[in-house]
C-alpha cells in the first residue's frame, strides 16, 4: 500500500467520528432549541410587561422585534430540519445558524439589561438581575452541545451589564461589574465542561456502534462458513470451540461424543485423525498441534496434509476481533 493510501486508512475512521460528532451536536441543540424558544418568548414577554411604562420605550419595541426575528429564524430552521434529513454536511449551515442566533440573543438580553438598568425603579432592576442570571445559568445546560452558542449567551448577557456597572465609577459598581463578568465566565466553563461529557458520550456510542457492525458482520460471515461444504470451526480467545458445522466432525474424524461446545482446540487435534506420517512420533504430533494453533493475531498460511483417514486437508486459520 502507498504512503498515501495508508495515511487516507488511517485519517478514514478519525473524519468520521469528527462528523458524527458535529451531527450528533446539530442534533441535539435542534432537540433543545424549542424548549429554549419558548422560554426566551415567555421570558421577554414579561420583560416587555414589566418594563413596558420604563422611559426607553422605543428601544423596548425595536428590541422585542429583535427577539421576534430570532424565533422567527429557529421556525424556519425547525421546518425545515423536519422536511430535510440534512444528508451529508448539509446540517453545518443550521447549526451555525442557531449558533448565531443564540449569541445575538444573549446579546440583546445584555444590551436591554444595559440601557433599561439606569432608570429602572428598584423592582424592575431585582427583576433584570434575576432574569439575567436564570437566562445565564439555563444556558450553560440547554446548549452544552454547541459551546460557542454557550458561551457566545453567557458572555453576550453579563458584558454589556458588567459594563454598565463599572461605568458607574463607584467602588460597590465596579465590584458588581467584576462579579458580573465573573459569572459569565464561570457558566462559560460549566458549559464546555458540559460539553466534554457530551463529546465522550457519543465518542463510546460511535465506537459501540462501529464494534456492533463489526461483530454482526463477523457473526454473518461466521454463519455463512458454517453452512458451507467446507469443514468449519470457530474458536474463543482460548481456543475453545463456539461453533463447527458436520464437515468439520467428517474432516478429523471425531467421535461425536468428544466434539462439545467449550472442548479445546489442542486436544480435538489429539483425538482426531492425524496426518499419516506422524501416527508413530508423538513429538512429531505435539509439534503439529503447536503449529496448527491459531495465531495471536493474523491469520496463518494454509498447509496441507495426508490425513490417516484417506483425506487430504488443507487447513487454513486466522483470529477475528473476538476469537
Amino acid at each position: 500500500m502507498a504512503p498515501d493510501d495508508e495515511s487516507a486508512r488511517r485519517r478514514a475512521p478519525s473524519e468520521v467520528a469528527a462528523r458524527a460528532l458535529r451531527h450528533e451536536q446539530y442534533r441535539a441543540l435542534l432537540r433543545t432549541t424549542p424548549t429554549n424558544s419558548v422560554i426566551n418568548v415567555l421570558t421577554a414577554s414579561i420583560f416587555f410587561a414589566v418594563f413596558l411604562s420604563h422611559d426607553a420605550r422605543l428601544f423596548l419595541y425595536v428590541w422585542a422585534c429583535g427577539i421576534a426575528l430570532i424565533l422567527l429564524l429557529r421556525v424556519v430552521i425547525l421546518t425545515r430540519s423536519r422536511i430535510s434529513r440534512f444528508e451529508q454536511d448539509a446540517f453545518r449551515w443550521p447549526f451555525h445558524a442557531l449558533t448565531l442566533s443564540s449569541v445575538v440573543s444573549g446579546l440583546l438580553w445584555g444590551t436591554a439589561g444595559a440601557v433599561l438598568l439606569p432608570e429602572a425603579d428598584p423592582t424592575q432592576q431585582v427583576f433584570l438581575v434575576v432574569v439575567a442570571s436564570a437566562l445565564v445559568g439555563g444556558s450553560a445546560t440547554t446548549l452544552s452541545s454547541a459551546p460557542v452558542a454557550a458561551m457566545g449567551f453567557a458572555l453576550g448577557v453579563t458584558l454589556p451589564i458588567a459594563g454598565h456597572f463599572a461605568s458607574m465609577g463607584d467602588l460597590a459598581y465596579t465590584g458588581l461589574a467584576a462579579l458580573s463578568l465573573f459569572f459569565g465566565l464561570a457558566m462559560s466553563y460549566a458549559s464546555r465542561g458540559a460539553y466534554r461529557q457530551f463529546r465522550e458520550q457519543v465518542r463510546i456510542r460511535f465506537e459501540n456502534d462501529l464494534l456492533a457492525a463489526k461483530i454482526t458482520a463477523e457473526r454473518s460471515q461466521w454463519l455463512e462458513l458454517s453452512a458451507s461444504a467446507e469443514a468449519f470451526a470457530l474458536f474463543d480467545r482460548d481456543n475453545r470451540l463456539l461453533l463447527w458445522n458436520p464437515a468439520f466432525q467428517r474432516a478429523l474424524s471425531l467421535p461425536p461424543g468428544n466434539l462439545t461446545l467449550g472442548a479445546l482446540f489442542a486436544d480435538l487435534l489429539s483425538i482426531g485423525v492425524r496426518p499419516v506420517e506422524l501416527l508413530e512420533n508423538r513429538r512429531a504430533l505435539d509439534n503439529w498441534i503447536a503449529a496448527l494453533t491459531p495465531p495471536t493475531s493474523g491469520a496463518r498460511a494454509p498447509a496441507s496434509y495426508r490425513m490417516s483417514n484417506g483425506r487430504w486437508l488443507r487447513i487454513t486459520s486466522y483470529r477475528t476481533a473476538g476469537g
